[in-house]
């Protein structure tokens, strides 16, 4: 018998569609919120939001930083947890010489990482590899009304970004008019 074998390289497909994206009208949206400065001025107006501690979310990180912190500790690697007030988030920082999930208990502390954090990457560190594990830790005390005024103050401010998006909209067929009568203070800057 013969092995069977499956082999594709996207590469070139992949660079492809990321050209194409580069062009589109959302990527224009895109480069407009970069250089008007949107996300920084967001994420400033954002952190800004009186925060909690989200109970479940801290006792996921806990749990999570501690199966790492065995890992570490199995396997000769280090760990480094940070729960940032600066960001409102944690992270886990978890460098290994190694890293392999071969056997069910193995197995079920990956699905356990990944069910209870919102984000794993995996990197290759030097000679070894790094997971870097994103977790949700507070929640804005701020109602939904408060962080729309935010996020409306914030784009109104940048009127190219905001001519930007209305031209996507009318481009993806939606009737733009009762944004442009809305905005029209800050469209005509």
């Amino acid at each position: 018998m013969e092995n069977i074998l499956y082999e594709h390289d996207y590469a070139e497909e992949r660079r492809i569609e990321l050209e194409k994206a580069d062009t589109s009208p959302s990527a224009l949206v895109f480069d407009r919120a970069v250089d008007t400065g949107f996300f920084h001025a967001y994420s400033v107006a954002m952190q800004k939001l009186p925060k909690i501690i989200n109970p479940v979310w801290k006792a996921n990180y806990e749990y999570v930083r501690d199966i790492c912190d065995h890992m570490a500790k199995k396997w000769g690697g280090k760990i480094r947890a940070e729960v940032r007030y600066d960001k409102w988030d944690a992270i886990i920082d978890l460098t290994l010489p190694f890293i392999e999930f071969g056997c069910p208990e193995e197995l079920e502390q990956l699905k356990e990482i990944a069910s209870r954090t919102d984000s794993v990457t995996f990197n290759p560190e030097g000679t070894g590899v790094r997971l870097h594990i994103f977790c949700y830790y507070f929640d804005d005390v701020a109602s939904d009304d408060e962080k729309d005024e935010v996020f409306l103050d914030t784009i109104t401010s940048r009127p190219a970004l905001l001519k930007a998006l209305l031209a996507e909209m009318e481009s993806a067929g939606y009737d733009t008019s009762e944004y442009e009568e809305r905005f029209s203070d800050a469209l005509s800057e």
